[in-house]
């Protein structure tokens, strides 16, 4: 659990353990994850930076673990420039925030090179050069960056351009701005009746008030402090009495004063139906439990290693296996969805730059008209119509016409292949909205199994795409690629695609011409179809299965989704697009509350 408490004990123990330690090696393990080879106290360890969507992690060991020695990016490229051959000086927390600064020192000269033989004798003068590692461990927002002595970014595992942050982008050159402080009251200086007046006037649930009420609180924290102070997670805020906030304000110092004494009691919990945490003190809330075998750890790295290598909890309100499974794929579908729009933007850019290349054209021929007005090395040419063109004073008037013609060239070039290009790349992004869609609404294993296959074959077959989860070893599920199938009390077969593979196979394999055919409308979604045992399907059937479609869509939520319902012949693949991926045509349109085969009755089929 890396909030901002454990964040703090962590810090103590890198400190003691890594100030004046070598950097002897980088790698990665995966594309956000460095691995460093550190020489300290006589000693080899393995420090890994994590800035993975879900499991952003700092770990330090005595083996080396996983390292992708092909795989090589700018930010391990500066790193074995600035770091390697140098020491860790300090290592430090903002307070309060779940971030870690190592502080590093190199000699330039002696191992800034990325060839590993004896670089010979250095005669010049020291040059010392100080820079800032910094890991940012924030959920989707983690990130891993190196700082120059100026406070400016070298490099950074996950670039942040402005278009998708103009607050705080990450770019290399930019200045580095910590993230935003955050408008919340010191837990150390709260007092049970400043507790009891802002209270008052909270509403919701009392665990989602104390994570919102003050800094450094984190949803697991909220929770231990409330059992210790024997009050419902549920409790409404306003409905708190003086006792009760005494109580609450005790344990909120109780939980903290580790902060200020460093007295730490680093625990393991490891949860019956799999899975494991860990904290820097006793969750007295979850060593309470007889679900979850709690264990004192020599250190907080010691428990965090344990953690990560049995795998996230599975424990109520953290997730289960199967979720922990899914949201790994969710994560690499979300690193090459953005990957997709930021090309998707850019070939938009570029289209509308060459819809200026009559601009261009227009341009050169005024340069040939006025050639006479030029003289060598002139940057500009003014028109007697007032036209200004910009010309280069390197070149003759002929070569700048002929600059500006080359470019009208390209320019006509690009406006004939863009266009193409958009829409495939526009397809493409359609194809991994659906995927996400379909993998978030996956449960069970066959469905998890069913997502990570056909997103493994996407990666295989994508350049650029990286897969992290490779699950090597692991046997697909019998039942993986078939869809589910529900017989109605009228006779009727419902058959449902659970992926975009599995969609093409209801829709184009197994279904009929005259079959019913339901999706939801305008939104990522199963195929459904009908397979009716008379002529026509029932209207119950109907009404059951477009539920169906409601249910396995993105409106999963909503009260009411429109479902369109056409005959299977009317729908057709998109031409290049992915699985799954159709338009249809001649369909009409149900509003219907999404229901789950659970709730509707409905008895599986073979």
């Amino acid at each position: 659990m890396y909030d901002a408490l454990t964040i703090s004990a962590i810090v103590d123990e890198l400190s003691t353990q890594l100030e004046g330690a070598r950097i002897q090696r980088l790698a990665h393990s995966d594309p956000l994850t460095i691995v460093l080879e550190l020489y300290t106290q006589r000693q080899r360890r393995w420090l890994t930076l994590s800035a993975d969507h879900n499991n952003a992690r700092v770990l330090l060991g005595k083996e080396s673990g996983e390292r992708d020695a092909d795989h090589v990016s700018p930010l391990l490229l500066l790193l074995r420039k600035y770091a390697r051959g140098g020491q860790i000086v300090a290592v430090s927390q903002p307070r309060y925030e779940r971030i870690i600064q190592f502080s590093l020192a190199k000699v330039m000269g002696s191992g800034d090179s990325d060839d590993e033989s004896d670089l010979g004798e250095d005669t010049s003068e020291p040059d010392i050069t100080y820079s800032e590692l910094i890991i940012e461990i924030m959920g989707r927002r983690s990130n891993v960056m190196l700082l120059d002595e100026d406070g400016r970014i070298r490099e950074a595992v996950k670039r942040v351009p402005v278009t998708m942050s103009r607050v705080r982008p990450i770019l290399p050159g930019k200045p580095y701005v910590p993230p935003p402080p955050q408008s919340k009251a010191d837990p150390l200086r709260a007092t049970a009746d400043q507790l009891f007046t802002a209270a008052r006037e909270g509403s919701g649930k009392l665990d989602r008030w104390l994570v919102g009420q003050f800094v450094a609180i984190s949803p697991l924290l909220a929770r231990e402090m409330l059992y210790r102070a024997n009050i419902e997670p549920d409790t409404e805020p306003a409905n708190l009495t003086l006792d009760d906030t005494a109580k609450l304000d005790t344990a909120v110092h109780g939980v903290f004063a580790p902060l200020e004494s460093s007295r730490w009691q680093p625990h393991l919990y490891e949860f019956e139906d799999g899975g494991a945490e860990f904290s820097a003190i006793e969750l007295q809330s979850l060593a309470n439990d007889d679900a979850v075998n709690a264990t004192a750890t020599s250190s907080v790295l010691e428990a965090a290693n344990q953690a990560w290598q049995l795998g996230p909890a599975a424990a109520p309100g953290r997730g289960d296996r199967h979720a922990v499974r899914r949201d790994r794929i969710l994560s690499e579908i979300d690193i090459a969805r953005d990957r997709v729009q930021q090309r998707l933007r850019s070939l938009e850019q570029q289209q509308e730059r060459s819809e200026d290349g009559e601009n261009l054209r227009e341009t050169g021929d005024l340069i040939y008209a006025y050639m006479w007005m030029i003289e060598p090395g002139q940057a500009q040419l003014v028109t007697p119509e007032g036209a200004v063109v910009k010309l280069d004073p390197k070149l003759t008037a002929s070569e700048n016409a002929q600059e500006y013609f080359e470019r009208y060239r390209k320019a006509q070039s690009a406006a004939e292949q863009i266009p193409q290009m958009v829409q495939n790349t526009r397809q493409q992004l359609a194809y991994l909205d659906q995927m996400r869609s379909m993998v978030s609404l996956s449960t069970g294993y066959d469905e998890i199994e069913a997502a990570r296959m056909e997103w493994s074959e996407y990666a295989e077959s994508t350049p650029g795409v990286t897969r992290a989860s490779r699950n090597r070893g692991a046997r697909p599920a019998a039942n993986a690629r078939k869809p589910h199938q529900y017989r109605t009390a009228h006779g009727d077969t419902i058959l449902i695609g659970r992926t975009g593979q599995q969609n093409d196979v209801v829709t184009f394999d197994i279904a009929s011409p005259d079959d019913l055919w339901l999706h939801a409308r305008e939104q990522p979604g199963a195929h459904v179809i009908i397979r009716a045992s008379t002529t026509e399907a029932a209207q119950e059937t109907i009404e059951s299965a477009a539920q169906l479609a409601a249910y396995y869509s993105n409106g999963r939520q909503s009260t009411t989704v429109p479902v369109d319902v056409t005959e299977r012949r009317h729908v057709r693949k998109i031409k290049g697009g992915g699985p799954g991926m159709v338009t249809y045509r001649n369909e009409y349109t149900l509003q219907v509350r999404p229901q789950s085969e659970d709730e509707l009755g409905l008895t599986p089929g073979s």
